[in-house]
């Protein structure tokens, strides 16, 4: 009898701890949850250099706009006016250029200021091609 209770009690286990990992696998799934996921532990805003936005994983609700982008010569400076004021400086990627350096200041306010720089100048005797896509960039928000 004893035994039939320990046995009936491990067979109840078995399949109550085979169900939360049958419905944790199906909600990971879900598109909605990884983008509610996202958008609370690293949100990320893909732009380009004419403020259209490619791509939103929740960075732009901590943002008042989209980020300005100036170019001059062979530094482009990105400028970000965040909501409230962030605990992080903004990480920012530029995702068509190669060797770059990015340094990150304090702008006016809580507003910052990324300026990218390439490390090296390719030198070429060709036109350059009117026919390029804008350069883009990726920025991810440390969350408050």
């Amino acid at each position: 009898m004893v035994a039939l209770v320990v046995g009936l009690a491990i067979t109840v286990g078995s399949l109550y701890f085979a169900l939360i990992d049958w419905r944790v696998r199906s909600i990971v799934k879900d598109p909605d949850f990884v983008a509610e996921v996202a958008r609370r532990a690293r949100p990320a805003l893909v732009f380009d250099s004419e403020g259209r936005v490619l791509a939103d994983t929740g960075a732009l609700a901590f943002l008042k706009d989209t980020p300005r982008v100036e170019s001059a010569g062979n530094q482009t400076k990105v400028t970000i006016d965040p909501r409230n004021a962030l605990p992080a400086e903004p990480i920012l990627q530029a995702l068509d250029q190669g060797n770059v350096s990015v340094t990150v200041k304090r702008g006016s306010g809580i507003s910052w200021e990324i300026v990218i720089a390439a490390r090296s100048i390719l030198l070429t005797t060709e036109d350059v091609p009117s026919n390029l896509a804008p350069p883009r960039f990726r920025i991810e928000i440390v969350p408050p």
